[in-house]
Parts: structure tokens; sequence; C-alpha cells
């Protein structure tokens, strides 16, 4: 059976994305693994308004994905999982693959139908898929499952 340490889990607030937390619980408690909540805020332009005032949208961005990572944080932990939660700045499939090798993941846990910031378009998905392939070829037990609803024999498959 594969030793799972590390379970990174990319959210973006969505309800969808909840259920794929809750499925990485699932996932994180038989092996007594610690989670890595990650959520990325894309590089965001600055804008100006007709008065000239610069609008600084990632200050704020940044302050409200804080709190609801404070609340995700604490459901989690609540249900006896060690967890670490991170926002932080950048492409979404580059900072997820970025954080699953400098936290030496075994598992990322992610969904696929949040808002347009949790998605992944067709060529990023398949980017982020190559690099964890890779990343994964020097720890194989680094897994993706991209789906919340996956079976419970994909559970079986994956702790075999």
């Amino acid at each position: 059976m594969p030793q799972i340490k590390t379970i990174l889990v990319p959210v973006d607030f969505t309800d969808y994305s909840n259920n794929v937390v809750d499925y990485a619980v699932m996932l994180a408690k038989p092996f007594k693994a610690k989670m890595i909540l990650i959520h990325v805020i894309e590089p965001f332009a600055y804008s100006t308004t007709d008065t000239l005032m610069i609008t600084d949208h990632y200050k704020a961005l940044k302050e409200i994905s804080r709190r609801l990572m404070e609340a995700l944080h604490l459901k989690v932990s609540q249900k006896g999982v060690k967890v670490r939660s991170l926002v932080v700045r950048g492409v979404p499939y580059a900072a997820i693959v970025e954080q699953a090798g400098k936290h030496r993941s075994s598992l990322v846990v992610m969904g696929t139908h949040g808002g347009r910031a949790g998605q992944l378009l067709g060529s990023e998905r398949r980017v982020l898929a190559l690099a964890l392939e890779r990343l994964g070829a020097h720890r194989p037990a680094l897994r993706w499952i991209e789906q919340a609803n996956v079976s419970d024999t994909a559970f079986d498959q994956l702790t075999r």
C-alpha cells in the first residue's frame, strides 16, 4: 500500500470545492495524512477609475480568501486531520505543481467544476497533469484525483 503522508487540496471556496475537501478528509484519516489547503489568486491587473484612483484588487481578494481559508481550515481540523492552509498568488496550475513539490505531496485532490477561478482550461489541465506526473516520477506514491465523486472502487485502487 502506498504511503500517503501529505495531501494537497487546491480550493476555490465553491460548494463543489468544499465537497472535494470533504473527500480529501476521508482519504487523509486512514493514512493519518496531513492536508495542505491551497487557494491560488491569479495575477490581476490594477485598475484606475476616472478620478485616477488606483484600485489594488489583489489586496481585497487576499483578505477575502484569507477569511474563507480560516473557516475551511477550522472545519478540517475539527474533523481530526492535521491541516495547513496557504493563499498564494500565481497561475493556478503552476502554483499547484510548485506547492505539491515544495511540500512533498503524496496526493493532489482537486475538483474541476468550480467558478472560472477554480476551473482549468483543457490545456492547463494537461500541463498540470504532465507536471504532476513528472513530479510523481520522483515519488511513486504521488497521485492526482480530479473529481470529488470518485467511486469506492477508485478509493480501493488508490489504497492498494
